[in-house]
């Protein structure tokens, strides 16, 4: 070693102190930062290696011996990560990938109750008609709650022509004609009573008077008729006089153009902008309904099939809207037909299905007109039988032919 070094070495040991633990002696450095700000001349002597002084620590053994006389043996410990840090960033990951997993599982969970609400939405037995207040009085009136006589009297009627489900929720159509017919029958009875208690009329007046507004038929016509209107969009009907409200006699309804007895036979609301589902609860009018025309509307979805099931209808017109499925089975089994116009619409499947074997058919039909649809097939012979057909005009697109027919 030179003498130059053992003097700096010399005038470094004065500021070190040593402590010996296991043979091994640590000499902590008190202060360098003389030596790390103290700019050093590089060493013209090639064979000389100059190490740059820095924070660190020296250590030396006794098994070194004289060598330690002889060089440094310099180890320089640098500083350990620091521990909280990587901690707080391990802790930061696991949070965002347990966010990522949470917000995965409620998109599923949100993308699965859509579906739900999709298919629910999708089927007219479960439209939800948000602009029902315009339509209903206000049902705060007493005795009309679930308790009352009028609401048991109406529900034992009604409950086997809806499913109970939909005539108990308020939000259905069905169930909003339900409360609407309760609340009239609550009226009646207090009107009727009022009457008697003030004497303006007898009683026999009033029991023949509240019988024929009563009765379950009128209870059932009413309801089917509401929910025509309920399931359509009714603010957008052109007309709706009566309607509106359900005030009064249903025969004096807009569209309602014949009634016998307090029985509807007549309805025709065609053009007037009726937007929807035809509903199943029209089959209710089936007794007695003699005509059925809903032509150029915007009607979509299913021909119900128990249209098939009337027994005095006539007249059926449901052209230029956007009906779809199959015709309805057996529907030329309504004996009592005479004209049937579904044209203009997508109706597909066969015209086989209006038959069945061993049935009587309607020979008094004298117009049959199922043009511009996606029918397919061929005509059944038990058309050709019809002795008052007078017209018959049907496309069959897989022969991509259209036939019309007219007969003496």
């Amino acid at each position: 070693m030179t003498r130059q070094n053992q003097d700096e070495c010399d005038s470094d040991g004065e500021s070190l102190s040593s402590l010996e633990s296991g043979g091994l002696t640590l000499l902590s450095v008190n202060s360098f930062q003389s030596s790390v700000t103290k700019e050093k001349k590089p060493s013209t002597d090639p064979g000389k290696q100059e190490t740059l002084a820095m924070p660190h620590v020296f250590a030396s053994s006794p098994a070194i011996g004289s060598a330690a006389s002889e060089r440094e043996v310099e180890i320089a410990i640098y500083p350990e990560p620091e521990k909280d840090g990587s901690k707080q960033r391990k802790f930061k990951r696991r949070v965002g990938i347990a966010a990522l997993a949470v917000l995965g599982l409620i998109v599923m969970l949100s993308t699965i109750l859509g579906i739900i609400l999709s298919n629910q939405n999708d089927n007219p037995r479960n439209v939800v008609i948000s602009q029902a207040g315009d339509y209903m009085v206000n049902d705060s009136k007493p005795g009309s709650g679930a308790n009352s006589a009028s609401y048991g009297y109406v529900y034992d009627i009604l409950v086997d022509f809806s499913e109970e489900s939909l005539l108990l929720n308020e939000r259905s159509p069905q169930g909003l004609a339900f409360t609407k017919l309760v609340q009239e029958e609550e009226a009646r009875k207090e009107k009727s009573k009022y009457l008697a208690d003030s004497g303006i009329a007898s009683i026999e007046e009033l029991k023949e008077g509240f019988e024929e507004s009563t009765t379950p038929m009128r209870i059932i016509q009413r309801f089917a008729l509401m929910n025509l209107f309920l399931y359509t969009q009714p603010d957008q009907w052109h007309f709706s006089e009566g309607w509106n409200d359900f005030i009064g006699n249903e025969c004096s309804w807009y569209g309602i153009d014949y009634c016998e007895q307090f029985e509807v036979r007549r309805i025709d609301l065609s053009s007037n902008n009726l937007v929807g589902t035809i509903p199943e609860e029209i089959c209710l009018l089936g007794d007695y309904l003699e005509e059925l025309s809903l032509g150029h509307n915007v009607f979509s979805g299913q021909i119900p099939s128990c249209l098939s099931n009337f027994k005095r209808l006539e007249v059926i017109i449901l052209k230029d809207n956007n009906l779809s499925g199959w015709l309805p089975a057996g529907l030329m089994h309504i004996l009592s037909l005479k004209i049937v116009d579904f044209s203009q619409n997508t109706l597909s499947g066969t015209l086989d299905v209006l038959f069945e074997e061993n049935r009587p058919v309607a020979t008094g039909l004298q117009i049959f007109d199922v043009s511009s649809n996606m029918l397919t097939g061929t005509i059944p012979d038990e058309f050709v039988e019809m002795s008052s057909l007078s017209k018959f005009t049907t496309d069959m697109t897989n022969f991509n032919w259209m036939t019309s027919i007219n007969l003496p």
